[in-house]
């Protein structure tokens, strides 16, 4: 428990100034400056040639509290008190604030918030500071409510009946989006820029969609301009040529697939297999026509692997088992160690390579931070439970956490040590559990039963 925090003289009045610009609708960005800079980040991206994106536009819900025309009320509560000032000078202003004014203010800091609802942490920041020790350590006040972004729905070909989605991924070298579609049989490449998607076809179909992410292509990553995808019906690997749009080649896995990375240093493909605790690893040419071939398998024991990313700089890749985070030495083929990662079932997971930062994502609703060497803890955070895949924005050091118990994704933003914070959530649906960042603040976030992504424009 924190120590009781006194106030005197001048402070006063700061903590009446920060009480007032707290008392705002939630479902609003957290400030009027947040949202002139989000705002000012959709005009400056809508007019860049290499992409075009939706505006930011304020939410048209009605607030969800009562506090709109606190500062007028509190400014009519003060007028006596300028009158004061202006007759008896600066002096006696002050010794009026000092003996009489500041009950009042309180009085009226309340009355101006009662019964349409209550004073409020900021609505982008799950920690209530204390107004006379600002930036203290504060104590959790609950998630904040989810601000209405505007998400976009956009409809992917096939995906009435509703789509598997699992794993999202967005391909630099092709500026594509690649979207494994479940049943649909189809793999397909989004352009983000004009949000037209073409489809490649070939894999396993079905006419319904059975609710879960466990039929059809499901994961696809990009590697000298071939996508490889896995199939998780067929348990296959493919090729795919992205030109002409059609499966290559195509080899057999030893199990059910899970997911599959490009590994730049070795120039192989890696796959992960939960059923059988291994990652197996295929060697592959600069021709999508030439089949990968089966080199060796990776055991990873403890459960998993879940997830799978590859830091190409430092030659190392990451996966989790149920409660640890593992390091892997691509060019060994060799675990070099493993982490508790404090998760009670760890899920997604992404990587800073530039400053080395490893961050596995908790089911039961938990962002945690740590060091690429050694391992060691640089910070948690809780987000929305029920988290499964993660999408992390490297230039803008931004991490999007779909939390479909919520139905939001939490918003986190990191300190230079990297030291997470939940920056706010955003609307979403109660089954959107995966995401992908196409850069400068875009996202798309899966609608599985809807057979949809959202695209939403980060307001925070």
């Amino acid at each position: 428990m924190r120590a009781r925090s006194t106030c005197t003289g001048d402070a006063r009045l700061r903590v009446v100034w920060r009480v007032v610009v707290r008392c705002r609708p939630a479902n609003e960005p957290a400030t009027d400056a947040q949202r002139d800079r989000a705002v000012q980040r959709s005009h400056d991206e809508a007019a860049s040639p290499a992409r075009r994106v939706r505006p930011y536009h304020a939410p048209a819900t009605p607030p969800r509290f009562g506090c709109a025309p606190f500062v007028e009320r509190l400014a009519l509560s003060l007028q006596p008190f300028r009158l004061v000032a202006s007759a008896r000078g600066s002096s006696q202003y002050r010794l009026s604030m000092r003996s009489l004014g500041f009950p009042l203010v309180l009085v009226a800091a309340i009355a101006a918030c009662s019964g349409n609802g209550s004073l409020r942490p900021p609505t982008s920041d799950s920690q209530a500071d204390d107004p006379c020790d600002p930036g203290g350590s504060g104590s959790q006040a609950g998630p904040a409510p989810a601000v209405d972004a505007g998400a976009a729905p956009l409809a992917v070909p096939g995906g009435t009946a509703g789509i598997g989605f699992d794993d999202l991924r967005f391909s630099g070298t092709l500026s594509r989006i690649l979207v494994p579609a479940g049943r649909t049989g189809d793999l397909d490449l989004l352009d983000p820029s004009s949000e037209i998607i073409a489809s490649v076809g070939g894999f396993s179909t079905s006419d319904t969609f059975s609710g879960d992410d466990t039929f059809g292509v499901t994961s696809a990553d990009e590697g000298n301009a071939i996508v490889y995808a896995v199939d998780r019906t067929s348990k296959t690997l493919a090729a795919v040529d992205p030109k002409s749009k059609s499966i290559a080649s195509t080899v057999a896995l030893a199990t059910t697939p899970g997911y599959v990375r490009f590994v730049a240093p070795t120039n192989e493909v890696w796959v992960t297999e939960p059923s059988a605790g291994q990652i197996e690893v295929f060697t592959v040419t600069t021709s999508a026509s030439t089949a990968p071939v089966h080199a060796s398998v990776i055991a990873i024991p403890g459960g998993g692997p879940e997830s799978l990313e590859i830091d190409a700089a430092a030659a190392m890749a990451y996966t989790n088992t149920t409660t640890q985070t593992v390091q892997i030495d691509v060019n060994k083929h060799a675990i070099s160690a493993t982490w508790s990662n404090g998760c009670s079932t760890s899920k997604g997971l992404a990587i800073d390579s530039t400053n080395q930062w490893v961050m596995p994502a908790c089911e039961e609703g938990r962002i945690v931070v740590l060091a690429a060497q050694g391992g060691a803890t640089i910070g948690t955070v809780t987000v929305g439970g029920g988290v499964d895949q993660v999408a992390y924005d490297a230039q803008r050091q931004r991490l999007y956490v779909p939390g479909p118990a919520a139905a939001a994704m939490s918003v986190v933003g990191f300190a230079s040590n990297g030291v997470p914070k939940v920056l706010g959530s955003i609307q979403t649906t109660n089954d959107a559990h995966c995401a992908v960042s196409a850069g400068l603040g875009s996202v798309y976030v899966c609608a599985p039963s809807r057979g949809e992504l959202l695209f939403v424009q980060d307001p925070f």
